[in-house]
Order: C-alpha cells, then structure tokens, then sequence
C-alpha cells in the first residue's frame, strides 16, 4: 500500500509534480506521527523516522561505493564524479527500503541528507570496563545498537510531502514504488541489441565504413552512436550538423537504416551562439553559463519550445535517439556546472535545478521523440521508471559498476557499463562479459579508430559474446514487459528477490538478471571468485551442471551466471526483419525438470513456454516475433 503524508508547507517544484501518472492507488495520512517526527528550523524540515529494531536499509538512487546503509551518513546531490561513499552520484535521489518492505520517499529535489541510527543525547550510567582496542573499525563504530531511526534534512523549505510504501516484502515495496512512478518502460527490441559510438572525429563515410565491418563480419549491431564531431559546435551545443563531416545527413541516414542501423545523437543541454534557436531561447535561461551556452530552463514552455523542435527536425531525419550527456553536473573534476545559487526565470534556484536538470532533459527530449527509443541519460531523479534511458558514467571501475547495477533497480533506473580502453584482452572480454547482463549494451569507441577487440586480436570471441547478447534478448525484453506491468526492475539486487536471506543484505557484486538469472562478474582481469547462491536448485548458465547452494568457489574463463532450478531460458537466433518485424528463432532451455517461461512480443502479447521432462509444448508454431522450435532439457 502507498501512502502519501504531507508535512508543514511544500515547495511547488517537487519530482511528484512532474511525474508520471501513477498505476497504483494512493491512500493519505499512512504514516502517523508518533512515527515520524516534523520540526522546521533555521536549517529547513527535520523528519525523524523511528524504528523499534534495527534495519537493513537500501536505495538512494545509483550509488555507485556502498549498499546496505544502515548506519552513517548519506547525502543525495547529483554529481559526475562521487569520490567515496558519501551519498553523491550521476543520479542521487531521497528514497529509502528497509529488507522488511517498508520505502520512504522525500518528495523533493533538494541536497537531501538522511542520519541512520545517530543517538540523541541522553542520561547514561558510567561504564564499569574501559575496554582497550587497537582496531580502528571497533573504535568508530562501536555506537551502532545505540539507535534505529532515520533522521532527514531538507535545507530551505517549510513542508514535504513523503509517500510511505508498506508491504510484507521488499521485492513488493520495489514493485509499488515503480508503479507509483507510471509502471517500468518497455524500450523497443531493438533497443536491446548491440549500441557502437564511433569515434568523434569521424566523417559520414568512415561510419558507414564501421556499420559494414560489422554487417561483413556477422557481427551483431543494432545502432550507431555518433559523438560531438557531427555538430559545428559541440562545447558548447550548436546541435546543427557539420557539414564538412556530414555534408547531406539525410542521405546518411538513409544509407546507415538501409543496413538496419539506427541512429543516435551525443548532446548535452548547454546551447552556443551557433546554435539557431540561441537568441530565442536566451531570456528564458538561468543566469549562468555552462562551457560559455546557456542553460535552458526545462519548466519554462518559451525555453522548451524552441529546444523540442529543433529535435523534432533531427527526428523527422530519422534519429531515434540521444545521449543526453554531462546533465549531472561536477563537484570535483573541473567544477564545471551551475551554481547552487543560479537563478532560472522560472523561480527554480540552482539547488533544485541541479538535481531535477536530468529527468526535466529526459522528458523535454520524449516530447521531441515520436518514435519508439531507448536513449541514454547521465542523470535522473525520483519516478523515473518510465522513462526509456540507460545511465552510463566516465567512470571506469568495474567494481563500481557492479554497484550501481545492484543498487538501481531499487530507485527505477537503468545502468548500463559502458566498453572502452581495456588494460588487455582478459579485461576487455570481462567487460565485454558483463554488458551481456546489463539493461543496454554500449560500446563507446569515441576516442578509437577501430573496434576496441581488434587491438587485442580478439574478433572472434567479441563475436561470440555479442552473439550472446543477441541470443538473450528475448529472455530481457519479456523482463522490461514485466517490469512496464508490474514493476519489477529487469535488473535488481539479489536481496530483493530474497529479502529473507540475511546473506544478500550485504551482497553488492551479485545481481538478478530477469526472471531466473543470477550474475557474480569477476573482477581485475581474474577468472575465479567466491560465489553465493541463495537457497535452492541451481546450474551453471553455460555448462548446464549442478551448482551448490551457499557459498561456492567458482573458477571459469567466462562471468559466472547461475540459472535458479525449473528454469525456462528461451535462447534466440535472429533471422530477419528490424523494428516491431524483426523474427527470432527461439530454442528453449529448461534448467531442470521443467518450467514455464512467459516470452512477450513487441505488440505486448504474452506466450507460455511449458517445458515437462525436457518436452516443449506447441513446437514448430510461430508467435508474434517468434519462431517457436523443439526445446532442450540442460
């Protein structure tokens, strides 16, 4: 159930009221007061949330150096570059679950910080022992059983609404919270394939030069990305073709769509003087200026207009999307970025705008959209979930990578690990590995002449794993239909699934992929890693063998991925067509015994697939996008 309180007086510009409409009913005043203390100070709203016992508390949008919060400090600020465990990130935002099925959300778009289990002042008796440690971690955080609640500060304001979700799970609190925010987007399936950025520098011939290499090769490619080099000016945006490089973009288009190539565009929000709309948009921008361009304001109707239709020229070309770059802002490398002091004509100071710009980018930018898409943003905030863009990030560790895919399915996001410089072969075809298992598969040679595997002599095993990639895209698709009807993120941490396995609460480099799969990614170039499997049947995904539960050494070449027991995996092979025609000859697996696997098609309908003893029921039947063959027990 989903509860929505407000306490004191709200600021107007908050994410609900820019949200999509909600799938799921909402009731008032489901928090009370004992429950949750209000007080406003100089310092702005204090919420005090007790807990009887301690929690195991997740969330907060895409963290990318921490899980289980349930003591310390967390501050949500959107920034590109977080440097440690603090709360920052590409897309930081003020929600909370406990393992028990409880979610709070702070309806705001300010710098929010939340306390977790800080003790108040009180009377206390003097201790008899004076026990003496060397250990720094005992030291620090030896107060952790002295308090249970959660305390909230929201600077600047008199009032907040929270919604308060309470279920008997987490894997239903995450649901409610998604359908809350319009329900999962269902990107089209294309959008599932294989993306390749080329380089910067490259002209038209040199990208349909790549777009054939990979047709030649048999090489699996679903859309070309291009990066700043197809503007006259980039930093700041022009978004005006350049004409030495791209001397007929339509032609262009044409031709790359001709080989079942979309097309997609690099951009950021900071408008140049060469731009064509500059002079139309300038009153209505902030005070400030971004890499000398002005920034929009993504509220004002007189700025957004001009914006949304000189994108929707660059749609009626045949562009199918946009990177929506650098909409997050840094703190530490550079400092590029507004003020939190900016002023916008809207009334929005830079604070607000700050952590909203990302999401406001994302919704000005489907306005312009008339055509399915599965874009890229650098940035969002709360209720996301509908909105069809994968986060991506500079940022280069694959262990903070992992992260992020573990903790976003709880905040509605997308997170995709980006490939692009590899320290050698093993680390390319590790990451390269992983992105098989992520919501969007992105190459992004922006800086490369060529395919990032030829520099390795790696083509063949590339080759193999996009295939891979190609082969599962059924089995995700189904997922994102899942998560557009009920709310289940196609890509979640393992204890959502599990909220009663007190071994996930700390798991933050294991991830649920879809209905049945489980993915531990190794790390640092290695092929071996502790590996835990909830309780339960499982196999190997590749060998098809008998996998212990518990905890499990785990030694391979390839990433290690787990297919929980009486599983259906519908295995595909791609024979023709492009866009809502494209046919895919499906082989199903079953993990065991036998299973059901409900597969869904790119007009939304659904078909069981029933496995008994191996046996698949209905063989040889095509099903929208789907031919159906003989499956196969593992």
């Amino acid at each position: 159930m989903v509860f929505k309180n407000t306490f004191g007086i709200p600021e107007n510009f908050v994410p609900s009221a820019i949200k999509r409409k909600s799938k799921i009913k909402i009731a008032e005043n489901g928090l009370k007061f004992g429950n949750v203390g209000f007080n406003v100070t100089r310092r702005g709203v204090q919420l005090s949330i007790k807990f009887k016992s301690k929690q195991e508390i997740f969330g907060f949008g895409l963290q990318m150096k921490g899980f289980n919060r349930n003591y310390g400090k967390v501050k949500t600020r959107n920034d590109a570059d977080p440097v440690g465990n603090s709360g920052n990130t590409h897309a930081s935002v003020p929600l909370f679950f406990t393992a028990e099925g409880r979610g709070y959300i702070i309806d705001t778009f300010r710098d929010t910080t939340f306390y977790i289990g800080k003790s108040k002042k009180r009377k206390r008796t003097i201790e008899k022992d004076n026990k003496i440690t060397l250990s720094t971690e005992e030291l620090y955080f030896g107060d952790r059983t002295d308090s249970y609640d959660v305390n909230v500060e929201i600077p600047y304001c008199e009032g907040v609404t929270v919604y308060y979700i309470e279920t008997d799970s987490l894997t239903q609190a995450v649901k409610e919270y998604n359908m809350l925010s319009g329900g999962g987007c269902l990107p089209p399936i294309w959008g599932l394939g294989v993306y390749y950025r080329c380089s910067a520098k490259f002209c038209d011939r040199q990208v349909l030069d790549t777009a054939d290499y990979f047709r030649r090769n048999d090489i699996p490619l679903s859309v070309i990305g291009l990066e700043p080099g197809w503007q006259t000016h980039s930093y700041s945006c022009s978004l005006v073709w350049d004409k030495k490089r791209f001397p007929n973009p339509n032609k262009f288009i044409e031709k790359l769509n001709e080989k079942n190539c979309k097309v997609n565009l690099w951009e950021h929000a900071f408008i140049s003087p060469a731009a064509p709309f500059y002079d139309e948009i300038f009153p209505y921008c902030g005070n400030y200026e971004v890499w000398q361009g002005v920034v929009p304001d993504f509220t004002s109707e007189q700025c957004v207009k001009p914006f949304i239709n000189r994108h929707k020229e660059l749609v009626k070309q045949g562009v199918t999307g946009f990177k929506l770059d650098e909409c997050d802002g840094s703190d530490n490398t550079g400092g590029w970025f507004f003020p939190d002091n900016a002023e916008f004509p809207s009334g929005i100071d830079g604070e607000q705008m700050h952590n909203a710009f990302g999401i406001l980018y994302q919704k000005t930018i489907m306005r312009a959209l008339n055509k399915p898409t599965f874009s890229q943003a650098r940035s969002t905030h709360l209720f996301c979930a509908p909105l069809p863009f994968a986060l991506y990030s500079d940022l280069y560790e694959m262990k903070d990578y992992v992260t992020a895919c573990v903790n976003s399915g709880f905040s509605g996001m997308l997170w995709s690990p980006e490939l692009r410089d590899c320290k050698d072969k093993k680390d390319l075809l590790n990451r390269m590995r992983l992105l098989v298992f992520s919501a969007q598969y992105i190459i992004n040679a922006w800086y490369l002449e060529r395919a990032p595997w030829l520099e390795f002599g790696a083509e063949q095993e590339a080759k193999e794993i996009l295939k891979l990639r190609e082969s599962l895209i059924p089995y995700l698709f189904s997922a994102y239909n899942v998560y557009n009807k009920t709310g289940l993120p196609p890509i979640r941490a393992v204890v959502v699934d599990y909220p009663m396995d007190k071994e996930t609460y700390s798991l933050q480099d294991e991830y649920m992929f879809g209905e049945s799969l489980l993915v531990a990614p190794v790390f640092d170039g290695g092929n071996k890693r502790k590996v835990y499997l909830p309780k339960g049947a499982w196999y190997d995904f590749y060998s098809a063998k008998r996998v212990n539960d518990g905890y499990t050494d785990y030694e391979s070449d390839n990433m290690p991925v787990f297919v929980k027991g009486n599983s259906v995996i519908p295995f595909a092979r791609k024979i023709s067509g492009s866009d809502n025609d494209v046919l895919f000859e499906i082989e199903p697996v079953c993990y065991g015994e036998g299973g059901t696997f409900t597969l869904a098609d790119a007009n939304g309908k659904t078909f069981d697939l029933i496995m008994t003893e191996g046996v698949l029921e209905n063989t040889e039947i095509t099903v929208g996008n789907y031919k159906i063959i003989s499956g196969k027990n593992s």
